[in-house]
Order: C-alpha cells, then structure tokens, then sequence
C-alpha cells in the first residue's frame, strides 16, 4: 500500500506487481472522512492475511501534540475495500508516563505477527521523538508487543447479559471450539474470572436443537487463554458435541455475562 497526498491530506493508494518492476497503476482505497479529527492525517498502511481477512495497521499522525500511532482496520476482500471500528480506538499507542524510547512515534511491522504458543507477537519500531525532534531527543528501538491469539476484538456483556446470534452457515464434521475470557476487568488475573458464557445451537430457523440449548451446555467459567490454540470445545451433557450436527445448516447462539467473546471454530 502506498500513500498520496490530495486535498484532504494524505490517503492510502494500492499497486500490484508479480516482478516488483512492472506495477499496476494506483488505485485509492482509503481516504479520510468526516469522522476524522482535522489535526490528523494517515502516514502509511501496512497490511497482513489473518484467517479469512486481512488486517491492517493504519499509521496515523497526529499534528497536535506531534505523535504517530496505529489503528486497527479490515477487508473482507483482500484489501480494496476497508472498514474500521466505529470509534476508531489505537492499536497500538506510544507509552505513557516517563519518558520511554516509544512515546512518540509507534509502527507496525509489514509482516503478519508471529504466532508463539498462545500468543501473537508483534515486533514494532518505536521513536522518543517525532518531527524535527535532533539526537538525542530523537532515538529508536525494535519493541514487543502481545496479544492473545484472536485478540484484536471481542464482544463483550457486561453485568447486564448478552446474547450474540450467527447467521446460518453449514457445520462440517468437527467440534465447536470457543475462545472466551469471562471477566469483567481484562486487567484482573488472568483466573480471577467472575463470569461466564454459554453456547446453545438452533437450527436455520433459529429454534434451539434438543439437546444442544442453554439448560444442555456446560458454561464456560474460566479463560481459555492458556487452552490449546487458545480455545477449548463446547460441551453438552449426555457426550452430545456439535460434530453430530455435520452437514446441517445450524447457527450459534452465544448468552454472556461479564465475559469477551474473541472467536469460534470448527476443530476436526
């Protein structure tokens, strides 16, 4: 992705190349709007596949005060049409507090993270300094940065319970595997959990399956974080499990309290 100045600041353009010689011509795919402050412009976008998306990491320069930080956005169609999150929260911020060697300038490597047991890890460059900031005011430095697998979004209830809906889909001949965190503070330790989800599955129709609804499954009390990919199966009593649903058009219903929602999958 490259980027190009107009009228309204600097935007995000896309060139394609087999040979990195002969490139495609530009084309504009990411422009500020509205919902940008005024004193804010994109300096770059890098972006990576992560399952059936694309991700990327928009750098955005903030003119007052002089900083550089990273949004989160996303494609569904390999990274010609963008969205972002309503609010449009950072990423990834530069530090606070004391004076640090990041807490200026922060940016996302063009690489996809590394994946290390339960964690992503992403390597970013860091700056003590932004414009016209001179040596030694102005250094760097190669960081670290974690995230739980599946962490970038959640859905989350609080007190007050949720419940989420999927659309149909066909479920193949694989267990439902779920990565949850129920607690109300994400801060808190990691076991101090206080909440819960439960799965319940319905057919395409949105009636609940005997044998797979809220009263058959077994909640989830604890996080998964530490699971195996991060996520653990869907259990119903009588050894019921979603595998025995293959074929059919189903949807998951999932009911929260106090409890984030990061992801499910079909595990075979």
């Amino acid at each position: 992705l490259l980027r190009g100045m107009g009228r309204n600041g600097r935007s995000v353009w896309r060139a394609e190349s087999a040979d990195l010689i002969h490139w495609s011509k530009a084309k504009l795919v990411l422009q500020r709007d509205p919902e940008d402050p005024v004193n804010m412009e994109y300096y770059s976008a890098s972006v990576f596949p992560y399952e059936g998306l694309t991700l990327g990491g928009l750098e955005r320069m903030h003119l007052s005060p002089d900083h550089l930080d990273t949004e989160l956005i996303w494609s569904h169609d390999g990274g010609w049409k963008w969205e972002r999150a309503p609010k449009r929260p950072a990423f990834l911020s530069p530090s606070t507090g004391e004076r640090r060697w990041d807490d200026a300038w922060v940016s996302l490597p063009t690489n996809a993270p590394i994946r290390h047991h339960n964690r992503l890890w992403f390597y970013y460059s860091g700056r003590s300094g932004a414009h016209s900031a001179q040596y030694p005011s102005n250094h760097g430095a190669v960081g670290l940065a974690l995230l739980r697998v599946d962490g970038f979004a959640s859905l989350m209830a609080g007190e007050r319970k949720g419940v989420v809906v999927t659309k149909p889909m066909r479920w193949p001949k694989a267990a439902l595997h779920i990565n949850v965190d129920p607690r109300r503070n994400l801060t808190s330790h990691p076991g101090f959990c206080t909440g819960e989800l439960r799965a319940e599955l319905r057919t395409a129709a949105n009636k609940p399956i005997k044998g797979f609804t809220w009263n058959d499954g077994v909640p989830f009390t604890g996080n998964t974080v530490a699971a195996e990919n991060a996520a653990c199966p869907a259990i119903w009593k009588k050894g019921k499990c979603a595998r025995d649903l293959a074929g059919k058009q189903i949807r998951i219903a999932f009911k929260l309290h106090d409890a984030h929602l990061y992801s499910f999958r079909a595990k075979i």
